[in-house]
């Protein structure tokens, strides 16, 4: 599915998608200690179960 607006685009999931999310959700990435209370950290775990749902719904 693609939603077009005037400014952005809404796509579903492509596979090459799952190596960036890992990377941006990463901890370690610097930008994660300014990201506030309101979005914990994820884990590995949470990060791949996303992942792996993510997969179950789109593919």
């Amino acid at each position: 599915m693609i939603i077009q607006g005037n400014k952005i685009i809404l796509r579903d999931w492509k596979e090459t998608d799952f190596d960036l999310y890992r990377y941006y959700s990463n901890p370690d990435l610097k930008w994660h200690r300014f990201n506030g209370p309101y979005f914990p950290v994820k884990s590995e775990d949470k990060i791949e179960s996303f992942i792996s749902k993510v997969k179950e719904n789109s593919f």
